[in-house]
């Protein structure tokens, strides 16, 4: 008999440097400088048992690390004047080694890197105590992808004392990160794959937020936002299916988005709270059965969350659903064409009881998550072929369960 046993060793670091001070009265300076890297290594052994001795599986050794090297700047300006300005540099370099890391253009092969350089200015236009504008201007280098200029106008108006809104126009633009592009994730639960041919994602963004607070009776208060967004997506990048349970990442030519996000928050004092929060997006649909008529798929997601303090014990009762609507799910069929699925809907309800003791030095909390045993949900709407999942469920989690959380401060 034998075995073989699999040992891996995870080394990450984290190291920053943040600068913020005031230059003068006028100029105000925000730097941040950044290092980190994540190692993990992987060593197979196998055992044979009789024997009692242990020897290296031959390829069955890696080591896999990604360095990331950031450096960002800020001068803005900090005057009583109606108009500020603010200028900023970003350095970011990374760097991926590892067997798992495949780029054919770069010497050795197992081993790609990243340089992007952006610059950027903004200029804030305080018209009035209730209205401001302002607009941005970014512009960079990658070393693989040609960085357009973006440009961003935001407006900021209070038209009472209780209610804000804002007005938002921007570009926006974002190349393949080194796992998307180089990284193969393969083992016994993943198998995603990098993709060299990606394209970058350039898009356009416009949004309207309207906020309103208001103290309805003493202790009691009433809030709501409201937003309304569009966006529209050349060469957004996904995780695509081309073989059952294996993905890698693909562009969608075209991806289009628009939508409204509402919540409402209503406070009894410190006694109750109740929060609901709906959110509707239309994705745009290439693969609608009715083009013509119908472009677009709508999508929902909705929140609840009820909190009680609870007198004769001093506890509170905190009660959270969400339902989450069938979302969006791509496959590629028998001729590599990319096609659409979903994902089925579901709900998860948690519940948790709280209470600090000891002039709040101990903290314990009791609850349950996914209350409803919510564990897998199926995919519906993909086409037969053999690189479909018809039949076939996502995993979720793994079903009910209970804690118990104990804090002690010092």
């Amino acid at each position: 008999p034998y075995a073989f046993d699999e040992f891996y060793t995870t080394v990450r670091q984290d190291h920053s440097l943040n600068v913020e001070s005031y230059l003068n009265k006028n100029f105000y300076l925000n730097s941040t400088t950044a290092f980190n890297q994540f190692a993990r290594e992987k060593e197979t052994q196998r055992l044979d048992v009789e024997a009692d001795t242990t020897s290296l599986v031959d390829n069955g050794q890696d080591t896999t690390s990604f360095t990331s090297f950031l450096h960002r700047s800020i001068l803005s300006t900090t005057t009583d004047r109606q108009l500020n300005g603010q200028i900023g540099l970003e350095i970011l370099h990374e760097t991926g080694t590892g067997k798992r890391i495949v780029d054919t253009t770069s010497s050795p092969i197992n081993e790609a890197q990243i340089f992007n350089y952006a610059l950027w200015a903004s200029l804030n236009y305080k018209y009035s105590k209730t209205l401001t504008i302002q607009g941005n201007l970014r512009y960079g280098h990658n070393t693989k992808y040609d960085h357009p200029l973006i440009p961003s106008l935001h407006l900021s108006w209070k038209p009472g004392k209780d209610w804000n809104l804002q007005l938002s126009y921007a570009h926006g633009f974002r190349s393949p990160s080194l796992k998307e592009l180089h990284f193969n994730f393969i083992d016994i639960n993943h198998y995603i794959v990098g993709n060299t041919e990606l394209k970058a994602e350039n898009s356009k963004n416009t949004s309207l937020t309207i906020q309103h607070n208001k103290n309805i009776f003493t202790n009691h208060q009433f809030s709501f936002t409201g937003k309304l967004f569009y966006n529209s997506i050349k060469n957004r990048i996904i995780i695509a299916e081309f073989a059952p349970f294996q993905f890698n990442y693909q562009n969608l030519e075209n991806f289009e988005t628009h939508g409204m996000n509402l919540q409402v928050e209503y406070n009894f004092g410190k006694k109750i709270m109740l929060k609901s929060g709906l959110a509707y997006t239309r994705l745009f649909n290439f693969w609608s059965t009715d083009f013509e008529t119908d472009k677009f798929t709508g999508l929902y997601e909705m929140q609840n969350e009820l909190s009680y303090l609870i007198p004769k014990i001093n506890a509170r009762l905190v009660l959270t659903h969400r339902f989450i609507g069938k979302q969006v799910r791509f496959y590629q069929n028998d001729e590599d064409v990319l096609e659409e699925g979903f994902i089925g809907d579901y709900h998860l309800i948690n519940a948790s009881v709280s209470r600090s003791f000891w002039e709040k030095r101990i903290f314990v909390s009791l609850g349950i998550k996914n209350l409803l045993d919510t564990q897998s949900v199926p995919f519906v709407g993909q086409g037969d072929g053999p690189h479909s999942s018809v039949g076939n469920s996502q995993l979720l989690n793994w079903g009910r369960t209970y804690f118990i959380r104990l804090n002690l401060k010092f």
